[in-house]
């Protein structure tokens, strides 16, 4: 039988060269305990966290179950005001939708139907519909302002009766002296003055009421409550004659207004969170 001499030999020289020992030997198979137990310390923080999410969310849950009930036993101890018993200002008869042709606005829409652009946040509000998203052929309901509120701010006005029905009021009142207010180039007359001396009263007594937690109110309404602040902040200067830069204030009660609505529909069907 034919002996391969040169391959032995040369498998015999590779390992007189480079010998290996019983701990070589051993490292070619032993695990990196290092790298295992750096896995298992992740995967036991992993589980760690896991478990600690699951524990929040159950607290959290259960939290929010205390808050409802006692929400509940609040009202059950201090009877609601039923918000169609209550006379709205601002439920004025009008064009009750509107189909957007092109380069038409919601701001337009408002003007036309609520007296100033600046109401297309509760136009946006009653639709479900963003601004910058509408589209030629789409219908827009209109209902009147109150009957916005009513539906849209029940749970509002059943708590907050005094503040949602003087809120309403005011913007009536002040839109009838708008005009006056345009024309007057900056310098209102003292009977103008007194007026909006009483409307800034008013908004102030508004501003006040929503600071009171409500039978089912957890939290205050920081967005309502800036809003009733800068309506009492612009009535405050215009009351003294101040109107602002080319009018500016003006307009901006109607902004402060027509977004103080909407935090507050939205507060109210949030469940005053």
């Amino acid at each position: 039988m034919k002996t391969h001499i040169p391959l032995l030999f040369a498998a015999l020289t590779v390992a007189q060269m480079y010998p290996l020992s019983a701990d070589g030997i051993h490292d070619l198979v032993k695990p990196n305990l290092d790298d295992l137990r750096a896995s298992a310390e992740e995967e036991r923080l992993k589980e760690e966290a896991r478990l600690e999410q699951i524990r929040l969310e159950e607290e959290a849950k259960r939290l929010e179950e205390e808050r409802k009930q006692a929400a509940i036993e609040a009202a059950k101890k201090d009877p609601l005001i039923d918000p169609e018993s209550l006379r709205l200002a601002g439920e004025s008869a009008g064009r009750d939708s509107y189909t957007i042709e092109s380069g038409g606005t919601l701001g337009a829409i408002a003007a036309d139907r609520y007296g100033s652009s600046q109401y297309f946040p509760v136009i946006e509000h009653w639709n479900g519909v963003n601004a910058t998203k509408i589209y030629v052929g789409q219908v827009i309901k209109t209902p009147s302002i109150a009957t916005i509120v009513k539906v849209k701010g029940a749970k509002v006005l059943a708590r907050y009766p005094e503040e949602m029905t003087a809120m309403l009021q005011l913007r009536d009142d002040y839109m009838a002296i708008e005009p006056k207010l345009r024309a007057c180039e900056g310098s209102p007359s003292d009977e103008l003055k007194d007026t909006l001396s009483e409307m800034h009263a008013t908004a102030k007594k508004i501003h006040a009421g929503f600071l009171v937690k409500r039978p089912g109110v957890q939290e205050y309404a920081s967005g309502l409550l800036a809003q009733c602040k800068n309506v009492v902040d612009q009535f405050s200067a215009m009351k003294n004659g101040d109107l602002g830069r080319s009018n500016s204030r003006i307009t901006r009660v109607h902004t402060c207004l027509a977004y103080a609505m909407r935090n507050a529909m939205v507060w109210g069907e949030e469940d005053f969170k």
